[in-house]
């Protein structure tokens, strides 16, 4: 079944990236992919964990570094739709040693994601920068 949105985006000339999931056809409409604040501590936390990301550290790091409490089910959202957009690839354990262990789902971020983390960052310390006083003087 078709949405008939590709057809009217083209006629008004929006640029677009079609892709996908099911049988729906979803749009990027920029370039830019804005991640809301959940995600952004996540992309974070797997850069400062590095090899050991996996669901619960990265939950943990986010609850001492940022001193939020979220939820498993928050941060496996912000996982899968970090993953959909290309920001992160997952990669499996090998399973844990303790009888029926089971193998973990690591994350690491991609070049897109390292990307995205900078400028995240940089975005983050402008707006900083803007509001608080020079060092060493009054305002």
């Amino acid at each position: 079944m078709r949405c008939g949105w590709n057809d009217r985006a083209q006629k008004v000339g929006v640029p677009f990236k079609p892709f996908t999931i099911g049988c729906c056809q979803i749009f990027r409409m920029a370039e830019e992919i804005l991640l809301n604040h959940v995600e952004v501590l996540t992309i974070v936390a797997i850069t400062r964990l590095g090899d050991a990301a996996y669901g619960v550290t990265i939950r943990e790091d986010i609850g001492e570094c940022a001193g939020r409490d979220v939820s498993m089910a928050a941060v496996y959202a912000a996982l899968d739709r970090l993953e959909r957009y290309g920001l992160v690839k997952t990669w499996m354990s090998e399973p844990r040693r303790e009888r029926g262990g089971r193998a973990r789902r690591h994350y690491h971020l991609t070049a897109a994601g390292r990307a995205t983390l900078r400028r995240e960052g940089s975005t983050a310390l402008r707006m900083w920068k803007s509001v608080l006083p020079p060092l060493g003087g009054d305002r």
